[in-house]
């Protein structure tokens, strides 16, 4: 899926917790996020929870935070424990400025 630029208010619906694979070079900060509208990145195919990639840093925002955040959209597989890739994958937002 090709990665598009997008600005989008919501509601966090987890506080960010630190994350680490083999895809990343060092440890990242994710946050799982409700967006107030879906986001539809596939034809028919509506989104209504996703994760914001929030870097190495760990920013000050908790559980029901309100946040406007742009960055660009894509899809991740998530690797599970013992190592195989979760099946559909999800999504996530690489999140380049976000404001309370």
């Amino acid at each position: 899926m090709n990665q598009r630029l997008m600005h989008v208010q919501g509601v966090l619906a987890g506080d960010p917790f630190p994350y680490t694979s083999a895809e990343e070079p060092q440890e990242i900060y994710l946050a799982k996020f409700t967006p107030d509208e879906p986001l539809t990145p596939v034809e028919g195919h509506a989104v209504t929870e996703l994760y914001l990639n929030l870097g190495s840093q760990a920013p000050d925002v908790a559980a029901g935070d309100r946040l406007t955040v742009t960055g660009s959209l894509s899809e991740r597989q998530m690797v599970t424990r013992s190592g195989k890739i979760r099946r559909g994958g999800v999504y996530q937002i690489f999140v380049t400025e976000w404001s309370c």
